[in-house]
């Protein structure tokens, strides 16, 4: 979604609210999105709403965007709750051209209206293999008693082979977003499916971590 965001300065251009969703056998299941512009973390799609005319290429219907907060924006570090109307239509042809889908969308972004243009294609490979990967994970709030809210955040890093975890360790983030310190989890059970992860890892009491 083109011009979701104002700029980051008065008179900079809008930034845009990418939503990475996924869907099967005609139906949208998951959503996700991520605006690095705008802030460091991910947001929780809900993309059931939508749907998809294969005759036509019409791409319509709702979608809802939870945009989570970082350390840093917005600054009450609240969650703004997000509504869309979309409207677009795919280039059935040539479906995986970046300019494939083209249409428009309103709606609110918290109490604020939104309107602008929406533009994406499709994806025909998965973008990672979740069964053999490393995925690194930033936990915002994950710890207390941080002078500043980015204090208060854990890196987490799960090497993946065939679907489960082999190795996971923890650490610190730093402003620039980059884990440092890593050292590992005394427990942990982690797995992967092809749309996502899930388990359960600890650590000792005394390394200031358990999740």
């Amino acid at each position: 979604m083109e011009d979701y965001f104002p700029g980051k300065k008065a008179g900079a251009a809008p930034r845009a609210l990418p939503v990475y969703a996924i869907s099967r056998e005609g139906k949208f299941l998951y959503g996700l999105g991520s605006a690095p512009d705008y802030n460091q973390t991910t947001y929780p799609s809900d993309v059931a709403g939508l749907r998809y005319d294969v005759a036509s290429g019409k791409l319509s219907g709702s979608v809802k965007v939870k945009l989570n907060p970082d350390p840093w924006i917005p600054k009450d570090h609240q969650p703004i709750q997000c509504a869309v109307e979309v409207e677009a239509t795919l280039d059935r042809a040539h479906p995986t051209n970046k300019t494939a889908l083209q249409g428009t969308y309103h709606g609110k972004c918290g109490v604020e209206d939104v309107a602008g243009n929406v533009s994406g294609y499709v994806y025909t490979q998965p973008l990672v293999d979740l069964a053999r990967c490393q995925l690194m994970l930033t936990l915002n709030d994950a710890l207390i008693g941080g002078r500043e809210h980015y204090h208060n955040r854990i890196a987490v890093r799960f090497d993946i082979e065939e679907g489960k975890a082999v190795s996971a360790q923890f650490g610190m983030v730093d402003l620039k977003n980059q884990p440092y310190d890593l050292r590992p989890f005394s427990q942990f059970n982690f797995s992967t499916s092809r749309d996502g992860f899930g388990g359960e890892f600890g650590a000792l009491r005394s390394a200031g971590c358990r999740g």
